[in-house]
């Protein structure tokens, strides 16, 4: 199951448990086309979920708040590796670097227990070696903020992800049924357009749970070097990451190093600016499961 339906799935069981409130039932109970158009979303809903079943993607269990909890900590996680990772790369901490996951999707990606595994993994690295630290390595109250996001993912119940173990004619099958919930949700949207009137609160609730859920996007993080002509750090530099609609940025800190993090995978444009220095601009790639490490010179304006 992809995130777009794994999205439709979550979609459709709070639309369910919208309807069923018995103070829903009373609302829309008094028009039969909205009414039968619930029943026949009801019986889709159930065919999408047997579909899935069929399939071996196993839905029970699933639970957003563990998949956003697990998003929030892999993001803190590449971060916190990319700013280490910069710092022991000028160490030459070979082995240590090895032991290292920088990008978001290399948590994300993996099974609850394999991601905790990871995340427990990187959190003992950087505390049993903050003793090589200089100023621009992990502070010891952000090591601890994040052994508070590990335990919050932990302790979530239920899981972030699906089994899958499916044909293809099942998982066509799937597919096809869960589309049938979408255009069942669009006919109950259009048949809603009388409650603006007669129940604003309804319509407006029922827009709520029938609109799809974020989707989970593969991010990571960029760490970047920013030196001047002799090779030596350029502090409180302006580096900036631009996409479409979307910008970030990040000030270099006394080694020169800036991180920024959850930044989308793709092309993108890098641009460096500080006093006394020509603004610096490159356009780089950011690759998920990749080290997403640039080193910048400026020169003097």
């Amino acid at each position: 199951m992809d995130n777009t339906q794994n999205a439709q799935h979550t979609r459709n069981q709070n639309t369910q448990e919208f309807l069923a409130k018995p103070e829903s039932v009373v609302v829309y109970s008094s028009d039969a086309a909205f009414a039968e158009e619930v029943e026949n979303f009801n019986t889709l809903a159930k065919a999408a979920n047997d579909a899935a079943n069929e399939a071996g993607i196993d839905n029970s269990g699933y639970s957003q708040a563990k998949a956003d909890a697990k998003q929030v900590v892999a993001e803190e996680a590449a971060a916190i590796s990319g700013r280490a990772f910069v710092t022991l790369q000028k160490q030459g901490q070979t082995e240590l670097l090895k032991q290292l996951h920088i990008s978001e999707s290399d948590y994300t990606r993996s099974a609850d227990a394999d991601c905790l595994a990871s995340l427990n993994a990187t959190h003992k690295l950087l505390t049993d070696n903050i003793a090589l630290k200089p100023a621009s390595f992990v502070a010891p109250d952000r090591l601890l903020a994040f052994a508070t996001l590990i335990k919050k993912y932990s302790d979530v119940a239920g899981t972030s992800g699906v089994v899958h173990a499916t044909s293809p004619q099942n998982k066509v099958a799937h597919e096809a049924a869960i589309k049938l919930t979408s255009k069942s949700i669009k006919t109950l949207r259009l048949l809603a357009a009388d409650f603006k009137k007669s129940n604003i609160t309804f319509y407006n609730n029922l827009i709520a749970v029938t609109t799809m859920p974020p989707l989970n996007t593969h991010k990571t993080s960029v760490a970047v070097t920013v030196l001047d002509g002799n090779k030596s750090p350029v502090s409180n530099a302006t580096c900036t990451i631009s996409k479409t609609k979307t910008n970030k940025n990040a000030i270099s800190n006394a080694q020169g190093i800036a991180s920024i993090a959850s930044i989308k995978n793709g092309k993108a444009t890098l641009t460096v600016t500080a006093n006394t220095y020509a603004t610096y601009t490159a356009e780089i790639t950011i690759k998920a499961g990749k080290i997403n490490s640039f080193n910048v010179t400026l020169v003097k304006a």
